[in-house]
């Protein structure tokens, strides 16, 4: 296994902008490898696709802002997928939603039972700027 120079991330989804390589990755939130917390989107690149960057600042975070204008913080915001327009820019992210847990980290039986079901949210990117000219954080 290739170990990137980086803290520990999960769930990479890789492109190339026509000038170098990006990684949309979940990032481990803690020192104790949860993936539970805040800053939970990471960014890496590269101009060769080995010796990779990654940006001290999130590319996004737990708090999502809902169609109607309300905020919430997810339990869990993870496995990002990007959709481009046919421009080539970012348009969407897609990720696996965890609104909220009950119990202990590693047990999830009662979630489902109390509304806290998993689901995928669709954002809508606000940058509007080519891919190629993208090098700050996403809006979530």
């Amino acid at each position: 296994m290739y170990r990137l120079p980086f803290p520990p991330v999960k769930d990479g989804t890789l492109w190339h902008d026509g000038a170098a390589f990006h990684m949309l990755v979940h990032r481990f939130a803690a020192a104790n490898g949860s993936t539970v917390g805040y800053q939970v989107g990471g960014h890496a690149f590269s101009a060769d696709g080995v010796a990779w960057h990654y940006s001290p600042h999130p590319a996004y975070n737990s708090t999502v802002r809902w169609a109607g204008g309300a905020q919430a913080k997810l339990y869990r915001r993870e496995r990002p997928k990007l959709l481009f327009s046919s421009g080539g820019e970012l348009d969407y992210l897609y990720n696996g939603a965890w609104p909220c847990h009950i119990g202990p980290e590693n047990d999830d039986r009662q979630d489902g039972a109390h509304g806290c079901a998993t689901f995928t949210i669709v954002t809508k990117i606000e940058t509007g700027r080519p891919v190629a000219s993208h090098a700050g954080a996403l809006t979530g």
